[in-house]
Order: C-alpha cells, then sequence, then structure tokens
C-alpha cells in the first residue's frame, strides 16, 4: 500500500515538474533539469507532503523559497 501511494505522490510530482514555470520556479526548475537535482527535489517535496501534509504546489513553492535563500 505504502509504495503504491508513494509511486502516485511521484507521478503527481512528476507532473507538477514537467511543466516547470522558470518565471515562478527558477531555481527549481534549473535544479530539475539533471537527473540528480530532480531525485533531490522529488525527495524534497515528498518529505513535505508527508510530514508536514502539503499539496505538491505549495512543497514547490516553499522549496524554491529555500533554493533561493541558500538553503536548498
Amino acid at each position: 500500500m505504502e509504495n503504491a501511494l508513494v509511486e502516485k505522490l511521484k507521478t503527481e510530482i512528476n507532473k507538477e515538474l514537467q511543466d516547470c514555470d522558470p518565471k515562478l520556479w527558477p531555481m527549481t526548475c534549473k535544479m530539475r533539469a539533471d537527473d540528480e537535482g530532480y531525485e533531490k527535489i522529488e525527495k524534497m517535496i515528498i518529505l513535505y507532503v508527508s510530514k508536514e501534509a502539503m499539496p505538491v504546489g505549495a512543497a514547490i513553492a516553499l522549496i524554491e523559497q529555500e533554493l533561493q535563500h541558500g538553503k536548498g
């Protein structure tokens, strides 16, 4: 059951990041351009969604804010 939920979440994350708007999320879009960066963002989003009950979009916005402030 847990694996199915994680896979569903990863699918939703992928959908959100596919249409990454560099005007809204410049650091996140740049980071997701390579596999290592994408995996890091994906793990961060999963953490925020699972621990903080954030929607995926809100987690991406928070990650962008952290990246812009040098915490990512």
